[in-house]
């Protein structure tokens, strides 16, 4: 992203009315040059100092039963930091968006200009704002100035060149994170959920196809306190270990899952950041999203892929191929394989690929 300035109509151009803004117009161009990704390896070394980016969801009392065989412990300066803690909701926590109207450089220096000669601007701000801005390409502004400029008969207007008619959305850095973004510029950042992987270690509870039942029965009761226990459980359990099931439940439930309210925990979102939802409200899984995930995660079995196809066999037939299951052989009827034996005819399979 690119360092900007933006200045109001209502200003009166000081050095003063400039405030620097980090961002683009382009939400595909923010995304594609974030000053990070996240890495998988973390490992845990002595005297860590972690530094947590905003969107992580890893429960802070749970980190002192990992952290204390190494001394380690959480530090709110990125620069101390021997390791950097993100998520997939990091970027969107850093950034917000705003509306922005903007003009060239050139053209705005011509406006400033002829306020200089009206004695709305004084000639020092004169002067120091050519020298802030001089080596611009463009200057963000308001509706305001936009007006200022087209209402002033001394300047001409070529909108597809000097002027957007319109505001433009805006993605750019929150003013509160700015210090740390040039630090993210040098750091490795792990995924969060590799430590959570790690919080809810070997001494957790694997869901395994009987409590996988259990759990099932507890989530279709009528009974809310039954909904409140079976997150409780899933939130506390072995994710990784769980996962093949933690993603069938979530399939399956999604809807009285998120109108559970202890969906907001902090140990529930905690598992919700890892299964890579944004958000307790919205937790809904398909049977190409649960595979999707496993094979992500490098978890997905031959005996996984063997249920998930019993699991969706009539789904599948009723709507034929998806993103992640395809159909690709048609067979006859079994009658009419029955005739084509009796007649001798090899013939038993029809390949539509």
């Amino acid at each position: 992203m690119k360092h900007y300035k933006y200045i109001s109509g209502y200003s009166d151009y000081s050095l003063n009315d400039f405030t620097d803004i980090i961002g683009a117009f382009s939400d595909n161009y923010v995304l594609n040059n974030a000053p990070f990704t996240l890495h998988s390896d973390y490992t845990i070394n002595q005297n860590e100092k972690l530094y947590f980016l905003p969107g992580t969801s890893v429960p802070r009392i749970k980190l002192k039963d990992i952290f204390a065989p190494t001394k380690s412990k959480t530090t709110r300066n990125i620069a101390e930091a021997t390791k950097v803690i993100g998520s997939v909701k990091s970027l969107d926590k850093l950034l917000d968006a705003t509306w922005y109207y903007w003009v060239t450089v050139p053209k705005f220096l011509e406006f400033l200009e002829i306020a200089l000669n009206k004695g709305d601007v004084h000639p020092d701000d004169y002067k120091d704002t050519i020298d802030h801005v001089i080596n611009d390409e463009i200057i963000l502004t308001d509706y305001a100035f936009i007006r200022n400029l087209k209402c002033n008969e001394s300047i001409t207007l070529t909108p597809e060149i000097d002027y957007i008619q319109g505001s433009r959305k805006f993605l750019h850095l929150e003013d509160k994170y700015f210090d740390i973004w040039d630090e993210l510029k040098d750091c490795t950042v792990y995924d969060e959920a590799t430590l959570i992987s790690l919080v809810n270690g070997d001494d957790s509870t694997s869901i395994d196809e009987k409590m996988f039942e259990s759990l099932s029965q507890m989530l279709s009761s009528s009974d809310e306190d039954n909904h409140v226990l079976a997150l409780e459980i899933m939130a506390n359990s072995n994710y990784s270990d769980s996962l093949y099931y933690l993603c069938l439940l979530f399939e399956q439930f999604h809807y009285i899952i998120s109108n559970t309210r202890t969906r907001n925990h902090v140990n529930f979102k905690s598992l919700v950041y890892y299964m890579g939802f944004a958000s307790p409200n919205y937790v809904s899984m398909t049977k190409d999203s649960i595979v999707e995930l496993l094979v992500e995660r490098d978890v997905f079995t031959p005996k996984m892929a063997m249920d998930l196809l019993q699991k969706y066999n009539e789904d599948i037939i009723n709507y034929g191929s998806s993103e992640k299951f395809a159909v690709t052989k048609v067979s006859y009827s079994k009658d009419v394989l029955e005739y084509l034996n009796n007649k001798k005819v090899n013939e038993s399979v029809v390949d539509t690929e």
